[in-house]
């Protein structure tokens, strides 16, 4: 009895210990299947162009896919930047010249828009990049004060434009088409209660004029 006893009890620690190994296995084999189609996923919808989907995956996929991500936007926003006239003189500012105490106030309807980041961006959050009105002829201070809050971004098509010295300015929503830049401008203000409703807006692409401080 005793010994039969021991040859069950044997024989059930063995079968323990091989569905214990099973149920080991099968969790491992199954993220291995499941990371091989995230990969497949990923790489497929970075291939195609899909670059909207970098920012919403997180986790093993985003560590993955990120420099993708990365170089699709990169590539975007070579294809978009440059310079281009605005339908309007958009970009007013107020400041001093260099070397000049007499506070002044000019405007331009041509901006280029960096595909780089080079200034230090304030109250803004996120990944932007540079833009300059084109002249920009003012001291250090007011090249701060307009540069610093002022960016631009692309979102899947979609370039949002924002020229601010923190208290009020134009930002533009426009999509591209080409060598040209269509949308609506919000003229905003702190002023509560004081932004008109946003107005059609367009910009053509033009070459680069000769930037002058």
């Amino acid at each position: 009895m005793d010994g039969q006893r021991s040859a069950l009890l044997s024989r059930y620690r063995l079968h323990a210990r091989r569905l214990e190994r099973s149920s080991r296995r099968k969790p491992l084999e199954h993220r291995i299947r499941h990371d091989r189609t995230i990969h497949f996923e990923a790489t497929h919808s970075v291939r195609g162009g899909d670059a909207r989907n970098c920012d919403a995956r997180g986790g093993l996929l985003a560590a993955m896919i990120g420099p993708a991500c990365h170089s699709v936007s990169a590539q975007d926003a070579r294809a978009v930047s440059g310079c281009y006239r605005f339908d309007r003189a958009y970009f007013s500012w107020v400041g001093r010249r260099p070397a000049a105490r007499a506070v002044v106030q000019d405007s331009t309807a041509i901006v280029r828009l960096s595909d780089t980041t080079a200034l230090r961006h304030v109250l803004v959050s996120g990944r932007v990049l540079d833009l300059e009105p084109l002249p920009f002829v003012a001291d250090s201070s007011t090249r701060r004060a307009w540069l610093g809050p002022s960016h631009w971004r692309l979102d899947a098509g979609v370039a949002d434009v924002v020229w601010r010295n923190g208290l009020y300015g134009p930002v533009f929503r426009l999509s591209v088409h080409d060598d040209t830049l269509r949308g609506t401008v919000r003229f905003t203000t702190d002023v509560a209660g004081a932004e008109p409703t946003p107005q059609p807006a367009w910009a053509v692409r033009i070459p680069c004029p000769q930037s002058s401080r």
